[in-house]
């Protein structure tokens, strides 16, 4: 018996729950696209135009890519294609207003 281990407390009596990790063997690579990227990329574009509009609410002017990517969480390109598609967007619905 071990110095501070009470009697019955053997090794094999005490269990430790342990969540289950899978495993991976060998290195993971990108496949192809799944059916689901495009839905992401139309919710990540949403969340764009959703931060856009606050930014302009709170600051009266277009959101950055950098605050973009710190508020969605995503690489700088990412953003930046972001934010591009974000002003092609806004500068079509402009010019599509005008008389």
């Amino acid at each position: 018996m071990l110095d501070g281990q009470a009697e019955g407390d053997s090794p094999e009596s005490i269990r430790v729950d342990q969540p289950m990790v899978p495993h991976i063997h060998g290195p993971v690579e990108a496949g192809p696209r799944r059916e689901g990227s495009g839905a992401r990329e139309q919710d990540t574009l949403q969340r764009a135009r959703a931060e856009d509009v606050l930014h302009w609410q709170q600051h009266q002017r277009p959101i950055s890519a950098e605050t973009l990517r710190k508020r969605l969480h995503v690489g700088a390109g990412t953003a930046r294609k972001l934010v591009t598609r974000l002003r092609g967007d806004t500068h079509i619905t402009l010019n599509s207003r005008v008389p």
